[in-house]
């Protein structure tokens, strides 16, 4: 894949301020390298993001949970059965790849599936 270093240039500067683009050189940094700084920047702003929504549906023995959203969670095999055990409708909070039940705070280990 080409990398459009202009497109790039433009995003990190909308979201990095004038004085850390100074500090961190953006101007002499290769395209490759103002790229990967770009991906570093867009996967830490993931980090910490919550959602919050009900359990539209458990599949495949607790291994997949689908929210309200759509959105599609693989579940740590060991946590299977714990989700297996849980409703649709239970309201849940995901950070950082945890899933926890509202009601009773109950966490399981979980991925975003793409």
């Amino acid at each position: 894949m080409e990398i459009d270093d202009a497109k790039t240039t433009e995003t990190l500067r909308k979201l990095i301020s004038a004085s850390e683009a100074k500090g961190i050189a953006i101007d002499q940094l290769t395209p490759d390298q103002r790229e990967a700084l770009l991906q570093w920047g867009m996967r830490m702003y993931g980090l910490g993001q919550q959602i919050v929504g009900d359990i539209q549906d458990i599949k495949y023995e607790g291994r997949l949970i689908i929210l309200d959203d759509d959105s599609r969670w693989a579940v740590e095999s060991i946590d299977a059965t714990t989700a297996e055990f849980w409703n649709t409708f239970d309201k849940v909070l995901v950070i950082d790849d945890i899933m926890y039940r509202l009601e009773d705070a109950e966490q399981i280990s979980v991925e975003r599936e793409t």
